[in-house]
């Protein structure tokens, strides 16, 4: 019976798991979709910003 308990611990601790990244992985996409239009107006705001956005377009592609 310990080894079932802990099983069952193991595969909560393994699902919160997956939960957390679930969760991670659907922030990043949020600030993926919100971050470059933002991205975009600062950049054409403030021309600082330009060789930031540079960076990320090399990386990106």
């Amino acid at each position: 019976m310990k080894i079932f308990e802990a099983l069952e611990t193991i595969l909560a601790a393994v699902d919160l798991k997956r939960q957390w990244v679930t969760f991670i992985v659907s922030l990043l996409i949020v600030y993926w979709f919100v971050s470059f239009p933002l991205f975009s107006w600062v950049s054409a705001k403030f021309p600082v910003f330009n060789f930031l956005s540079g960076i990320e377009q090399f990386f990106g592609n």
